[in-house]
C-alpha cells in the first residue's frame, strides 16, 4: 500500500504501553523510507497502523468503524426514570 502527503487515512496508534489512539486525519509529513507518517501535524503512526479512509469516512470526516456495537452503546439507553406520557 502506498501512502503520500495529502492522503486521508484512519489509524489505531500504540503510542506506548498504556496509551492508544485512534482517529481520522491527513497525512502531512512521511519519512524518505515511507515507513513513518505524521497525521496533521501531530501523530506520528507507522505504515502498519494506517490505512486510507473509504469515501464514507472521508465525507463523515471521521473514522467509521464496522464493529461498532450499537446494543451497548450508551447513547441507544432509555433511563429507567423515562415516563412514557400515555402511561400516567
Amino acid at each position: 500500500m502506498s501512502f503520500k502527503a495529502g492522503d486521508k487515512v484512519v489509524f489505531e496508534a500504540h503510542f506506548c504501553d498504556e496509551h492508544k489512539g485512534s482517529g481520522y486525519g491527513e497525512i502531512t509529513y512521511c519519512t524518505m523510507d515511507k515507513r513513518v507518517f505524521e497525521i496533521d501535524n501531530y501523530y506520528l503512526v507507522s505504515i502498519d497502523e494506517i490505512r486510507h479512509a473509504t469515501p464514507e469516512e472521508i465525507a463523515a470526516g471521521h473514522r467509521i468503524d464496522a464493529n461498532t456495537d450499537y446494543v451497548t452503546d450508551i447513547k441507544n439507553h432509555i433511563s429507567p426514570m423515562t415516563i412514557v406520557q400515555g402511561d400516567l
